[in-house]
């Protein structure tokens, strides 16, 4: 679900995790691929959500949810940069 819609050209994009037993997390592009962002908790979450707000009004945010927010995800995600992409 789209949480947040930013400019269609620019903006990061945030990938937030949820899961049915209440875990949380977030994923953030890093210029080769995903990586998990230091908030495992809603409070945590959502406090890094509002700056990363602030900070770019362009950003996208996207969540889903997932049967447990632990797993690796991030390694099977594909980039935004289709050379990245094309190398795999």
């Amino acid at each position: 679900m789209v949480l947040k819609k930013g400019d269609e050209d620019a903006g990061a994009v945030l990938i937030v995790l949820t899961d049915r037993s209440g875990g949380t997390g977030v994923l953030r592009e890093d210029g080769n691929g995903w990586s998990r962002v230091d908030a495992t908790n809603p409070a945590d979450v959502n406090a890094y959500l509002e700056r990363q707000k602030k900070y770019d009004p362009d950003l996208w945010i996207i969540e889903l949810e997932m049967r447990d927010v632990s797993q690796p995800i991030e390694r099977t995600l594909g980039s935004r940069r289709l050379d990245l992409d094309e190398e795999a």
